[in-house]
């Protein structure tokens, strides 16, 4: 019951947090710093990580950093399926980090353990996120797409890879 409060709570202030345009606003400085995919997976990271802080579950992680990132992501033609494995790495590993988090709050429930017994043992989720930023500063599992057809193009062609 706890956590299904939890969850409907942090939908509807991400919601009204967007809506607001309170979102946009917060993170206009960061998209200006944006100049290649690596500066882009790593502002991704940090607002899922922000985001699920403050929302305390992984759905809210998900819904605000895929409505502010979407549209930057088409218009500098880094694929879609990158975004969404990057709010994975982050918005649903990076739960599991959090004490007060929906995930972490589950996994202490279920297998009736404190949080300092089972932080330890969680490697993905120190792991993964290390591995994504590494993904993007070598290129390795970064598509492209064109912005205007949203069909995959070389990586030389993205308006992300034109920028000096």
């Amino acid at each position: 019951y706890d956590i299904m409060m939890i969850m409907i709570f942090a939908m509807g202030l991400g919601g009204m947090l967007d809506r607001m345009g309170v979102l946009m606003n917060l993170i206009g400085g960061l998209v200006k710093r944006i100049h290649t995919v690596f500066h882009l997976v790593l502002s991704t990271m940090l607002v899922s990580y922000i985001s699920g802080a403050i929302g305390c579950t992984m759905s809210m992680a998900h819904v605000v950093t895929g409505k502010l990132f979407a549209p930057i992501y088409k218009k500098e033609g880094v694929d879609p399926n990158v975004l969404s494995r990057t709010m994975e790495d982050c918005g649903t590993l990076g739960g599991t980090l959090m004490p007060w988090h929906t995930n972490a709050v589950y996994f202490t429930g279920t297998l009736g353990v404190l949080y300092s017994q089972y932080i330890p043992w969680v490697l993905l989720c120190y792991i993964v996120p290390i591995l994504s930023l590494i993904a993007a500063a070598t290129g390795y599992g970064i598509w492209y797409v064109d912005p205007e057809t949203g069909k995959r193009i070389p990586k030389d062609q993205a308006p992300i890879n034109k920028k000096s």
